[in-house]
């Protein structure tokens, strides 16, 4: 859910991919997208999480569309390391807005502490 939350949300990218005294390489288009496929294991889609229980068939079903274009993104240039340039990129923001209308209709889902996490 926190990874979910930072990728849905463009001012909190701007602050941390674009500062200039940031020396945390976490806080980068590379590294979103990594912690959200890569350490959540999820590159080959949610089965094994929903098999788990760790996720419902609803609440992916809720972030599919968001799951999916985030998915076949591809930055401006195939340049994964021009942060501001992603951040700019209206496929981007278009990706961050269907997130957004994605996690308001999650969080019905979510327990309290779980929607608590996206405050």
């Amino acid at each position: 859910l926190l990874i979910i939350k930072d990728l849905t949300n463009l001012e909190y990218q701007k602050q941390t991919w674009l500062n200039p005294n940031n020396s945390n390489p976490h806080y980068s288009f590379i590294e979103f997208m990594c912690s959200y496929f890569d350490d959540l294991n999820i590159s080959d889609g949610y089965e094994n999480l929903i098999k788990k229980g760790l996720v419902t068939q609803k609440e992916y079903d809720l972030i599919y569309e968001w799951n999916i274009l985030l998915s076949e993104y591809e930055s401006p240039n195939n340049n994964d390391f021009e942060n501001n340039t992603i951040l700019n990129d209206p496929k981007w923001i278009r990706i961050i807005e269907i997130g957004i209308i994605s996690l308001e209709k999650l969080k019905p889902e979510l327990s309290k502490l779980e929607r608590s996490l996206l405050i």
